[in-house]
Order: C-alpha cells, then structure tokens, then sequence
C-alpha cells in the first residue's frame, strides 16, 4: 500500500472540503452576497474581499466569523454581535436553497486516492454543517469511506485550521504519521497549519480560487506542488490515467 510521490511513500490522504471537495467559486460568495441583503447589509465589499484574498492582496482571517468581521469593517455602520448572527443565519438558509456542488471528479479522486491509502476530511466546518452539505450533493458521498473526519467540534479535534491540532487528530486517529501523509489544501489557513509539520506533503489546490502565483509567492508552496484541482493532482501522479 502506498503511493510514491516526490520520494517518498504516502500512505495517508487527508482532503479540505470547501474548495477542494465542493466547489465554493460558483455559490459561495453569492450566497454571502444574498445574506448581505437579507440582512440589511451591502454587499459592494463581499466581492473586493474575494478578489484581494484571491489575488494574494489580502490575508484572510482563520474562521468564517472573523472573516465576515473584516468583510464588513470598513462600513460606517456599527457591526455588532447580533448582527454578526443574523447574518450567519441568513447564510445558512441560503446555503441550503443554492448548495455547493462537487468540484468536477473530486469525488473520483477521492477514491481513486484511496486505492493506495487511508483518506480523511480536515474541515473548518462543524459535523452537521458538513452533512448537510454532502446531503445536499446530487452525488452521495458516504461519510464511512473516510478513515477520519476531523472537525471544531469537542468530540472531534476541538480546533480548526490554522490550529495544528486540527491535523494531529488525523495522524493520531489514522496512525500515519506526517512524513507518510499528503494534505490538499486550496487557501492560507489550510497552508498555514500543513507548515507546523514540515515532514508532511502540502498539495495546493486552485479550485478554491486562491492563484497559484499567490500559492508560490504569498504562501511559499514550491510550484511543483500546485494543480487545478485534486483529479489534476492525481493525473500528474499516476500518468496512465
């Protein structure tokens, strides 16, 4: 078992969700825009926010909540809690009538991966978050072909990325160590927690939207190690496909 990729046997494939899995580019800032809306909020700087962060302009908060703070910062109005929250609700019903759908043959390399070793889910999402995106999919993906799932939530590994924590759950739970795993990851916080363990294999991903001139020069991911998405990756791995 295991695939030999850039010297070494991996045995281990541990997948973001949101930009790697489902594809974010199409729905999701409309989905922030449309709950802007809902909420009584303009929308003028969802779209910039994206672009800066897309372009390498801007750095990105680590959690959704944060970042919707910065999305919302320069207006003169004041943003409070409640707000905050309104607007978190809005999201998610609009999220459930526009869901994001699975970026083209993700789940294909998903299985495909898994072939030569343990697959797992490194998300920022919670569990239930997470189920009812992959219920929303037209294509199921069954949550027991991942040998783990590691989540914010307390039963979990309670932290979610940049936090290392959020990985050494995965290498604790799997019983691979980071030399023998490979992590795809599509934006800064992903790249952030993979460089607390730099015997690891970081696979940037640009489905997600961040360039791969931002991965290279933002974010110090060697060029070699970026693809459009994780099917392109495991193309390049595995030429006879």
């Amino acid at each position: 078992m295991g695939l030999r990729v850039y010297g070494r046997n991996i045995e281990s494939f541990i997948f973001d969700v949101d930009g790697v899995i489902l594809d974010l580019m199409a729905y999701f800032p409309t989905n922030l825009i449309l709950a802007a809306r809902d909420s009584g909020l303009p929308d003028y700087t969802i779209q910039k926010y994206f672009f800066d962060v897309w372009s390498g302009n801007r750095i990105p908060k680590n959690g959704l909540r944060e970042n919707i703070d910065d999305i919302f910062k320069e207006l003169d109005i004041k943003i409070t809690d409640k707000l905050i929250n309104k607007f978190l609700k809005n999201l998610n019903n609009r999220e459930k009538k526009h869901p994001y759908k699975l970026i083209e043959k993700s789940l294909d390399a998903i299985l495909l991966f898994k072939k030569y070793g343990k697959v797992s889910l490194c998300t920022s999402n919670s569990r239930k978050m997470l189920e009812e995106k992959f219920t929303a999919l037209d294509v199921r993906i069954p949550l027991d072909i991942f040998s783990c799932i590691s989540t914010p939530d307390e039963d979990s590994a309670n932290a979610a990325k940049p936090d290392p924590r959020a990985l050494q759950y995965i290498f604790e739970e799997t019983g691979v160590t980071a030399r023998e795993s490979m992590f795809f990851g599509d934006w800064h916080p992903d790249v952030w927690a993979a460089n607390c363990f730099p015997k690891m294999t970081f696979i940037g991903v640009t489905s997600g939207g961040v360039t791969k001139d931002t991965f290279i020069k933002g974010l110090g991911v060697k060029e070699d190690r970026i693809f459009p998405s994780i099917f392109e990756a495991y193309k390049n791995f595995k030429k006879d496909v």
